[in-house]
């Protein structure tokens, strides 16, 4: 026994077992609401006496494609009372192969094929995020786990209060500003902990925020935008029980997408000046700014130019569309001035500006305040912390 040592993997198992544990238990996850994950519900049961009342709820239940012949096909129904059997459909694309599960109605039609719902995407979603956990979680280490949590807490404050508040009548504007600070702060301290850096980020970004929603309302004003600029706004307007703030909800979506940005590039920054801080402490205030500034430089020519690229790239299906209607107008700036076009862009700007803005705001803010962690934390004597972080 005294001679007995571990292998390579054997240490390497013992060092990372509760990744090895989250990694694990994320894929039993996924596989499990890929195999038995499904929209199918039972109907309930009648319990009114001598009243014979029939379903009121159409249910679904998932069919694979066994067979298929130009725009029909053969499906096998692996849900319900049903399940087993076999039933004719309509097919409607080519990306419904052999072997794709789709969704049809539970009971088949007194005449003719059934009509597929849509395609059974669930086991595709559950591998892909999966996958992403997975790589988060063996890469980032413990960092990775909370930045995952920090996700979730955001999903849950977007889930849990703007959309309730939003479809109940509410100010959207101000639910969605609310839900960015709560997101900011919540987020921001699971995923990075208390301490210096998280403090002045967290500072940079409230500054940065407020800024964000000033310049969104006055845009909003000044563009005279009704929040009623696509086919999905207009199908949310019109099927909603109650009168939705469309104008506050375009609004609050500019805010909620401004807020992830300015995170990673706000973090970035301040992390960057406290880097440099503890390599030369005798450097300057204005060394320390001017190098942080180069770095900030770099990141914001990346940043902006993906933000561009990906409110274009949610958007390009409109914008395609949108574009037949440029060609076959001979004003061009009449077609841009549309209000869709005119969304994107002022969607564009104010987070591009936002980035630019919080670049020189959070670089001079940890610049002024990175040689005073003792005092910032001086009201925090009860916190543990490491002041060299």
């Amino acid at each position: 026994m005294k001679n007995f040592r571990w292998t390579p993997v054997q240490r390497a198992l013992i060092r990372y077992r509760w990744r090895m544990a989250i990694i694990v238990a994320t894929l039993v996850i996924a596989g499990l609401i890929a195999a038995v994950a499904t929209p199918y519900t039972a109907p309930k049961a009648n319990t009114t006496p001598f009243i014979d009342t029939p379903t009121q709820e159409e249910t679904y239940v998932r069919a694979e494609i066994v067979a298929r012949n130009d725009d029909s096909g053969t499906v096998r129904v692996l849900d319900g009372v049903q399940k087993g059997s076999e039933r004719e459909l309509y097919l409607y694309s080519e990306s419904q192969r052999l072997g794709t599960v789709v969704l049809i109605p539970e009971q088949a039609p007194l005449e003719g094929p059934s009509s597929m719902i849509t395609v059974w995407r669930m086991p595709w979603l559950a591998a892909l995020l999966a996958v992403m956990i997975v790589l988060v979680v063996a890469i980032g280490g413990r960092q990775g786990v909370l930045s995952i949590a920090g996700l979730a807490i955001s999903v849950a404050v977007v889930a849990l209060y703007i959309i309730p508040a939003t479809l109940s009548g509410a100010d959207a504007l101000v639910a969605s500003a609310i839900g960015a600070f709560v997101i900011a702060t919540i987020a921001v301290m699971i995923a990075h902990t208390l301490r210096w850096r998280t403090v002045i980020s967290l500072a940079s970004i409230y500054i940065a925020l407020i800024l964000v929603i000033g310049l969104a309302v006055l845009s909003g004003w000044m563009a005279s935008l009704s929040g009623i600029y696509d086919d999905t706004s207009g199908i949310l307007n019109a099927s909603s029980s109650t009168q939705l703030d469309m104008y506050g909800i375009l609004l609050g979506g500019i805010i909620i997408a401004s807020l992830g940005v300015l995170d990673d590039v706000v973090t970035t920054q301040v992390a960057t000046v406290d880097e440099l801080y503890q390599t030369k402490r005798s450097i300057s205030n204005r060394e320390l700014f001017t190098r942080g500034m180069s770095v900030g430089r770099e990141h914001l020519s990346a940043l902006v130019n993906t933000l561009a690229l990906a409110y274009i790239g949610v958007a390009l299906p409109t914008i395609l569309a949108l574009s037949f209607v440029i060609e076959s107008n001979s004003n061009f700036l009449m077609a841009l001035n549309m209000e869709y076009l005119s969304v994107e862009i002022i969607r564009t700007a104010i987070a591009s500006i936002g980035i630019i803005l919080a670049i020189p705001l959070s670089t001079g803010l940890a610049v002024l305040l990175v040689g005073k962690k003792e005092q910032i934390f001086a009201i925090l004597k009860r916190v543990q912390y490491n002041p060299r972080r």
